[in-house]
């Protein structure tokens, strides 16, 4: 019945090889499509310049302008074929809704080429027909994907461009939202039948929407399907094969007085495919992404290097001393410059400062990759006092102890001297107890393991074999604490390279002296022996109990001391009385024994001060206060204070006369 109606012919994917004959040219065709073929030669003059011809592009073409010098860009693929641009469980759809034969998308990454034209009444094409819309949505998550797709009347080709060789799974997205109930004018019994190729194979042969999805306006994702990439290009075809409902209706308007010349040509064939959705992954593994903290570290050490290349350069140029680029250590294994420790300071700037003692400042330094440390800068030493601190620079660094702060680095220059130790967060122990901004609460362990981690420290300072030393310094301000309220001791190894002077020896018992941390030998006849620390740790510890500081004021201006308080208490066994009343709980054998442990240890009698590991034993529970009991007159070689004090006096005579 149809046998006339030859001037419209569909050549598509039939391997046909050569050019176009110009025979074709006199068989009064108005529809002619040839894609997907093997075609070669110059496209007839004739074709060129038909009133309806379509711009044709050549494919190798695109992929040379898309993906020049053969260098890959891309390793996935994500069209929402018909609709707008959308995100979908993180991946990032590209928009598919232009209605042209042909489009590239921005990024030059895939295009689409659909050749025929919708055919309706009356000579005109409606671009309405290439993509449709559902008219009920869908209620699942990824609905925006389905709610458009795009429709082709014979064939639809996606071309995906610049991606890495290697195999791909293609998943396809499909709706028949064209044969559904729902839609008018369209029988929702027709079915819809199509090819998929891909890379040229049939991987979908007599494909259904409807058959494969149960049901129209029901969705059918087809998943883990292969392509091989080889040439950079991947092809994705769909082809209606002239199966499935026809949509030619059998009406005389349609079939009488019809030819090649006339007006009216049959309506829309709607079984061509359709198609909501693409996406290509990867099925191979893709090179190795550095993670962000690989990045920030490269970057960090990028800036590194060029902040010493300039300075290095500047260096050269004579802009910067040289002194600026004296290596400091930092860390373990960590080393800046002279010049970026001043920089981390703001050059020593009273925002920076954290801590200010008899010795000097201490700074808050915070370095470009947000190491922090504490600088301690010193205040003057005196010739004598330089050498003796650079010659005890290796050891001091060499005390490796879990209650003492660590020191990296001394730095000693031309009226600087420096001391890097690691960054406490918690400051003190002095702004713990007396610093009313201070926003740390002790309760009784964190007092409890405070006391035994500064005796631990001592213990270590005073016996360890190597480099026996005498802190001479310690008090509430040198005890510092870190982020979890662990004591860690500071400035050991200062008081001795001050000592070196004898205006510094002067300047450090008028400063000390009255705060009542001396022991009463060291004004009296310049003694200094681990007594003498000992008897520190006594007021230190008398502090942390009490919550008061050691010496303070009576009302006529008197001055009155924690040590002489503590005996008066012990003696009439109140010793519970000093507790510090902001402890609402304690143990309180723990505090009797810390209260004991103090009076033993600011006797006056150096001779009868308990050591610091006697201290610790006690406070491990290894030993008790009376079996580390040292009688003033009742132990052999022993004698009393007055006699030791005088002893003590006579030794210092010799010392100083040698």
């Amino acid at each position: 019945m149809y046998t006339d109606l030859i001037w419209r012919r569909d050549l598509s994917f039939n391997k046909l090889a050569g050019e176009i004959p110009e025979s074709l040219k006199n068989a009064n065709l108005t529809y002619m499509s040839v894609a997907g073929n093997m075609l070669n030669g110059t496209v007839p003059a004739w074709i060129l310049h038909a009133a309806n011809s379509t711009k044709m592009t050549n494919l190798n073409q695109l992929k040379m302008k898309n993906c020049p010098g053969g260098k890959p860009k891309y390793h996935s693929l994500y069209i929402n074929s018909g609709g707008e641009e959308v995100t979908i469980n993180g991946n990032h759809y590209d928009s598919d809704n232009h209605t042209s034969h042909f489009y590239l998308s921005p990024k030059g990454n895939w295009a689409y080429y659909s050749p025929e034209s919708f055919n309706i009444s009356g000579p005109n094409n409606s671009t309405d027909y290439y993509i449709k819309r559902v008219k009920c949505g869908f209620s699942v998550s990824d609905a925006p994907l389905y709610e458009k797709a795009r429709f082709s009347p014979i064939s639809l080709t996606y071309y995906g461009f610049c991606l890495h060789n290697g195999r791909y799974n293609v998943t396809l997205h499909f709706a028949e939202i064209v044969y559904s109930e729902d839609a008018a004018g369209y029988n929702s019994m027709n079915k819809r039948i199509f090819d998929v190729y891909i890379q040229g194979e049939r991987v979908l042969r007599d494909f259904s929407i409807k058959e494969e999805a149960s049901g129209p306006n029901k969705l059918k994702v087809v998943e883990n399907l292969t392509a091989i990439v080889n040439d950079n290009t991947l092809e994705i075809h769909f082809y209606w094969a002239g199966k499935g409902s026809s949509d030619f209706i059998q009406d005389s308007n349609y079939i009488t007085n019809f030819g090649p010349g006339d007006d009216y040509v049959p309506p829309p064939d709607f079984n061509g495919p359709l198609i909501s959705a693409v996406s290509v992954t990867p099925d191979f593994k893709l090179g190795k992404k550095l993670s962000p903290v690989h990045i920030a570290l490269i970057t960090v050490a990028s800036v590194i290097f060029a902040i010493l290349l300039l300075l290095g350069f500047a260096w050269m140029m004579g802009w910067t001393d040289k002194e600026e680029l004296h290596e400091i250590r930092v860390g373990e294994d960590k080393i800046v410059t002279l010049k970026q420790l001043r920089d981390a300071t703001r050059r020593f700037s009273k925002d920076t400062e954290i801590g200010k003692g008899g010795f000097g400042t201490v700074y808050k330094a915070e370095l470009p990759d947000h190491h922090v440390v504490a600088v301690k800068k010193l205040s003057a030493l005196s010739k004598e006092g330089i050498d003796k601190l650079k010659s005890e620079i290796y050891s001091l660094q060499s005390l490796r102890h879990e209650n003492l702060v660590r020191l990296f680095d001394i730095y000693v220059g031309k009226g600087l001297y420096l001391l890097i130790y690691e960054y406490m967060e918690n400051k003190s122990l002095a702004d713990a107890l007396f610093n009313p901004d201070h926003e740390i609460t002790l309760d009784w362990d964190a007092r409890f393991n405070i006391c035994l981690g500064i005796a631990k420290g001592l213990e270590y300072l005073h016996e360890q074999p190597r480099f026996k030393m005498v802190h001479r310094g310690i008090k509430a301000a040198n005890i510092l604490l870190d982020r979890t309220l662990k004591s860690k001791i500071s400035d050991f190894g200062l008081a001795s390279a001050y000592a070196e002077d004898d205006n510094d020896a002067i300047r450090f018992i008028k400063t000390e002296a009255p705060h009542g941390y001396m022991a009463p030998e060291y004004p009296m006849y310049g003694t200094i022996s681990s007594k003498y620390d000992v008897y520190g740790f006594g007021v230190v510890i008398l502090e942390l109990i009490s919550g008061r500081k050691n010496a303070g004021h009576k009302s006529n201006q008197e001055l009155e001391f924690l040590v002489d308080e503590v005996c008066v208490a012990d003696t009439k066994g109140r010793l519970l009385d000093l507790v510090d009343r902001s402890l609402t709980v304690y143990e309180t054998k723990q505090a009797i024994t810390i209260l004991k442990l103090a009076v033993k240890c600011t006797n006056i009698s150096p001779g009868v001060r308990p050591t610091m590991s006697q201290v610790v034993s006690v406070l491990t529970g290894e030993n008790t206060l009376e079996e580390i009991s040292v009688p003033a007159a009742s132990v052999e070689g022993d004698k009393p204070d007055r006699d030791l004090m005088e002893d003590l006096a006579k030794d210092a005579e010799s010392s100083a006369s040698t």
